[in-house]
């Protein structure tokens, strides 16, 4: 099957918070320039639709839908939520705690954030939502976040969860294309 990743649209949040689960709104002028740049990348012949529910997956989801899909409907899957960060969740990076933060960005695959997930956390989640795909399907959209998209391209292409951040950039609005088969 194939399954077309998509990142929502720039957030409406300063530069420099920390956000994982917070639900948080995107920029409307970044949005409105970016949709018609997603839907070209996106088949005509998608059988299923899934979401994070979080509204800036949720919203461009629901937006795409109605232009492209209106028979389908948007499936919200809470397994394809960001990380969450706990006690970080709109701190600003700079102000947390070095204590806390050092020890996280030296295992951030298996440490845990303070009341959070550690990346080995939404893996398992990642991982539980790809197998859980009806084989029926052909062409699945996804819209989610970064850290699910990476976490899902370490897994199709047999890379070190470690290695995410530095080997699979994922910008806001991008359209990534994997095919999975379990």
């Amino acid at each position: 099957m194939e399954i077309y990743l998509v990142r929502h649209t720039e957030p409406a949040i300063e530069k420099g918070i920390c956000y994982g689960q917070a639900d948080i709104d995107i920029k409307p002028e970044e949005f409105r320039m970016s949709v018609s740049g997603i839907i070209d990348q996106l088949p005509d012949d998608i059988d299923i639709i899934y979401s994070s529910p979080l509204k800036r997956c949720r919203h461009l989801a629901d937006h795409i839908q109605s232009l492209q899909y209106p028979l389908l409907q948007v499936r919200l899957e809470q397994r394809l939520k960001e990380l969450h960060f706990g006690d970080w969740e709109l701190i600003a990076w700079n102000e947390i705690n070095q204590a806390d933060l050092q020890p996280w960005m030296e295992d951030f695959v298996n440490k845990r954030t303070p009341n959070g997930e550690s990346n080995m956390d939404l893996h398992v989640r990642a991982l539980s939502f790809l197998d859980d795909l009806p084989e029926s399907a052909n062409k699945i959209a996804v819209f989610t976040h970064a850290g699910v998209i990476r976490s899902i391209l370490t897994a199709v292409n047999g890379t070190a969860l470690a290695e995410a951040f530095s080997l699979y950039s994922v910008g806001y609005g991008e359209v990534i294309v994997v095919r999975y088969e379990e």
